[in-house]
């Protein structure tokens, strides 16, 4: 009996370590600001993925990349989801065309590893309401662009809040077969 116990625990162990690295990446817990080295901030909006450049226990610097039109930061260049918004004076990185790459600091507590537990209350929140009138759609079925069509009349007829709206549109985009947590 012990050894089945060690066993289960083992697999259990190994699998939670290939499903982390299946996944590799780290997110930004909720909305919140990006402090740049020059005191200057951008909104950086929940779900998106960054790359952790030093950690430490209450402050960590991080980088994000996207696709600047204006003050706005894309996650792709179709422009379907933003990402951040810059503040005046913020420091981008040019990366070539419209591509950049911001860095800054953020609390170290906003950052996770756990996209389940990101979109948690999204998720139920899109099974409860939508379900409502039809069946569940699998939301990696689905590009981003697609998830605007769709949505846009659905909202109506939901009759949900603005905020529940964009919090929804927020986790369908992010999930979409296309979106950030798809991506490579």
């Amino acid at each position: 009996m012990n050894k089945l116990v060690k066993g289960i625990l083992t697999l259990g162990l190994l699998l939670g370590t290939f499903s982390y690295a299946a996944t590799g990446k780290t997110y930004i817990s909720k909305n919140t600001v990006l402090k740049a080295s020059n005191g200057k901030t951008a909104q950086l909006y929940i779900g998106i993925a960054v790359t952790v450049v030093k950690k430490d226990a209450k402050v960590s610097t991080i980088a994000v990349n996207g696709f600047q039109n204006g003050k706005k930061i894309y996650f792709s260049k179709g422009e379907s989801l933003v990402i951040a918004t810059l503040n005046n004076g913020f420091t981008i990185s040019k990366e070539g065309g419209n591509k950049v790459k911001l860095t800054g600091t953020v609390a170290s507590s906003l950052l996770t590893t756990d996209h389940d537990g990101l979109w948690a209350d999204e998720q139920d929140f899109y099974e409860d309401t939508c379900t409502q009138c039809h069946a569940e759609r699998i939301v990696e079925d689905h590009s981003m662009k697609e998830w605007e069509a769709l949505f846009a009349p659905m909202k109506i007829r939901a009759q949900i809040s603005p905020e529940e709206a964009s919090a929804l549109l927020r986790y369908l985009k992010s999930n979409a077969k296309n979106g950030i947590v798809r991506s490579k």
